[in-house]
């Protein structure tokens, strides 16, 4: 089978053995795969700056047909097109056992990693499943949505439940990077709460202009432009909910800055900044959350609102050849949406 292959220096097409699935296990021809900014910051890091082993697939946004089985899964599967929950635990800590694998305590310890980082990923013909339960079924919804939905569409779900506390009826909520790839999904969750005032910070005119296609007006392209918006907010107070898709030092001061007085901050963007928390230093009362990826529970509900039409990824397809350019695209902030790669033809 055809695999995009990183050694910690660059990006090669091989070929390599296709994977047979073992006990509980699935093999899958991948109909879709999505790029994200967190496979960029891996690829950042060399050689040497990674906790698995080289070379590995990325991938860890993936839908595809189930075309083989190990021993003591469901032959029902066998066909069926699903989507992937990528995150793996231990599967005895307490947040394993709460069904928040993405917060095991011991993975790291153990050398128990997720697909697509540090587990070959979908950017492959095939992809293992190495837990057939972690397949859930797409029932209609196409794979070129549901992949990004997968981790861009829970990511950002799992964040608002975080911070619901703060989206009361009429809360200001500013979005850091609400055009990208993770940032208009996160838009269109809040929209489909109703009652709440999107703040969208965006800097590239790609995501404006996605921003205007789903009818949310960017109020502010930098920082420089939103520090005079804040009589925006209730009683010119600050936003009680500022979700950061960008996590860079500067969107984090920003971010800070414009919190309201008890209100929660969700950083979600992997943009090496810092933040100094302490009294006096973030807003009295502020809830700081760091949310990461969400539940197996959490994405059934997400895909179950991509096939209600609740949310829908905006994506920007590419050949199973041009990865590298789709990676360039991304880098450089020209991906309208998501961006998903197609191995096999449906």
């Amino acid at each position: 089978m055809r695999a995009w292959v990183w050694d910690g220096d660059r990006l090669d097409l091989q070929e390599r053995p296709a994977p047979r699935p073992g006990p509980g296990e699935a093999v899958l021809d991948v109909l879709a795969a999505g790029l994200c900014h967190s496979d960029l910051s891996l690829m950042s890091r060399g050689r040497t700056g990674l906790p698995y082993d080289l070379p590995t697939v990325f991938g860890h946004e993936a839908a595809g047909r189930v075309v083989e089985i190990g021993d003591g899964v469901d032959p029902a599967l066998l066909g069926t097109e699903v989507a992937v929950f990528g995150p793996r635990g231990c599967g005895d800590c307490r947040a394993c056992r709460a069904g928040s694998r993405q917060y095991c305590a011991h993975a790291r310890s153990r050398g128990i990693f997720s697909i697509g980082i540090g587990l070959d990923g979908a950017l492959a013909d095939r992809l293992l499943a190495p837990d057939a339960s972690d397949l859930v079924p797409l029932a209609g919804l196409a794979p070129s949505k549901a992949a990004p939905l997968t981790d861009a569409g829970l990511t950002t779900y799992s964040a608002i439940e975080l911070v619901a506390a703060g989206l009361g009826p009429g809360a200001s909520v500013l979005v850091i990077g609400a055009g990208g790839g993770l940032g208009h999904l996160a838009v269109q969750w809040l929209q489909a709460r109703g009652d709440v005032d999107v703040l969208a910070l965006e800097a590239s005119p790609t995501g404006r202009s996605l921003l205007q296609a789903l009818g949310v007006e960017t109020v502010a392209a930098d920082a420089s432009e939103l520090a005079a918006l804040r009589h925006l907010t209730p009683d010119g107070a600050g936003a009680s909910v500022v979700l950061d898709l960008v996590g860079n030092q500067a969107t984090l001061e920003l971010a800070s800055a414009f919190l309201a007085q008890d209100g929660h901050l969700a950083i979600i963007g992997l943009g090496g900044g810092l933040l100094p928390v302490g009294l006096g230093v973030v807003p009295f009362g502020a809830a700081i959350h760091t949310p990461y990826w969400g539940s197996r529970a959490q994405l059934a509900r997400v895909l179950a609102a991509g096939r209600d039409g609740v949310v829908s990824p905006t994506v920007t397809e590419y050949e199973f050849e041009d990865v590298p350019a789709a990676y360039d695209d991304l880098r450089n902030g020209r991906v309208h949406g998501r961006a998903v790669v197609r191995p096999v033809a449906e």
